[in-house]
């Protein structure tokens, strides 16, 4: 069903409110502005399956009372940007949330499994991906572009099924449990700070403090006046511009001029703008200028995150889980930063739930030297030797599997 008519919205939504499940997904456009543009909205029940027009139907309040029920779980696949747009559309989080992709890479599937994959796997069905880069926003869209988006939420009650018995047998639902509700944070959805949007660019670590400073000051402005004109940041600058604007910091508007990849329509708009920025970034007292904590690939440059990497590979290999859901590189660079700053009372990620259990403990105590790797001389296999057991000659049996050995 495909519904461009408000009369037709309500109709549908009488017919899924209520639902124990609903599929859901969002067509939208981004490629040019800040917030995204959506498009369709599809959903689907055990026995009805639409895609809403959004463009034509703006108004989907009805639809967004029957998703934000919280007794209805809403199934997505790789869903945190569409429940962004819901935030953005209700102003709050959604509830009771079933992310396929999230689920999929607990029972074995790897991080980031296609909904192609997933559906293949469980449903024996090849979805057609020639429609993957369809500009949603054109009208009138084809029967061939409706049909794509319907099969984007088809298909997916099927696999939640599928999934949700496989985390039961095991054992991992309490661990996707954790993962869902983590999810509901309207945090999550939030705009960011645009002060602190200098970290996210590119380059700003070989920066010296003060002209990282400057950045900050530039990257916020940039960061407000996309929102303002709801443009993507690089049309209003480039990233390559905002670092060499704060390098070379210039104070007049002829300086400006200068500046590559500047557009000169920028300046004459913008310029006094872009001018006060930079003087209040040189402004800034050295005791307050910023730094940043993170290496941008992730790495401390001092070998720990290398380190614990090499474990949460092998350790994810023998619980068969992707290493990199199972710890992130981002997660790594987080618990070190976490232990070098005196480890502050909000503990990081891979300290909190199951990961604690499964990992982050063993992480924590490589950290603190409280164990090491080594190899075993007999099976060759990478182990983990805990300083106490180490000095008696000993193995600790791990539950969980054979990665950790003490």
């Amino acid at each position: 069903m495909f519904i461009t008519k408000e009369a037709q919205l309500k109709k549908f939504c009488s017919q899924v409110a209520g639902a124990p499940r609903l599929a859901v997904d969002v067509e939208f456009m981004r490629e040019k502005t800040y917030f995204p543009i959506p498009a369709l909205v599809q959903v689907a029940s055990e026995d009805a399956c639409a895609a809403v027009d959004a463009l034509e139907t703006p108004f989907l309040g009805p639809l967004l009372e029957v998703l934000h029920n919280p007794k209805t779980v809403k199934v997505l696949h790789a869903g945190k940007q569409d429940l962004e747009i819901f935030y953005q559309m209700s102003g709050k989080a959604m509830e009771n949330i079933f992310d396929t992709q999230i689920a999929a890479s607990l029972v074995g599937f790897g991080a980031q499994v296609s909904l192609m994959k997933l559906v293949e796997a469980v449903s024996g069905v090849r979805l057609d991906k020639s429609e993957s880069y369809t500009d949603w926003t054109r009208r009138p869209l084809s029967e061939s572009q409706i049909a794509y988006a319907l099969n984007d939420v088809r298909y997916l009650l099927p696999a939640h099924d599928y999934l949700v018995k496989n985390l039961k047998e095991m054992g991992r639902d309490r661990w996707v449990e954790e993962e869902f509700i983590r999810m509901e944070d309207p945090a999550l959805y939030e705009l960011p700070d645009p002060e602190n949007q200098y970290q996210r660019i590119k380059g700003a670590r070989n920066l010296k403090p003060r002209s990282l400073a400057v950045l900050r000051e530039l990257a916020a402005w940039r960061e407000r006046e996309a929102r303002k004109r709801n443009r993507f940041l690089n049309a209003i600058v480039r990233e390559e511009t905002l670092l060499l604007l704060a390098k070379q910091a210039p104070t007049t508007l002829d300086a400006l001029q200068h500046i590559r990849g500047l557009h000169p329509g920028e300046i004459k708009k913008n310029g006094s703008a872009l001018l006060e920025a930079i003087q209040k970034g040189l402004a800034v007292p050295k005791k307050e200028w910023p730094y940043l904590p993170l290496a941008e690939n992730g790495g401390s440059g001092n070998g720990e995150e290398g380190l614990l990497w090499i474990y949460a590979q092998h350790r994810g290999k023998a619980l068969k889980l992707s290493p990199a859901y199972l710890a992130s590189k981002k997660e790594l660079a987080e618990l070190v930063e976490w232990r070098q700053k005196g480890s502050p009372k909000e503990h990081p990620l891979l300290l909190q739930g199951w990961k604690k259990k499964l990992i982050g403990n063993d992480l924590l105590s490589l950290l603190e030297g409280h164990a090491s790797l080594g190899i075993h001389p007999k099976t060759g296999d990478l182990r983990l030797v805990r300083e106490k057991a180490a000095s008696h000659g000993k193995e600790s049996k791990n539950p969980e599997g054979p990665a950790t050995q003490e």
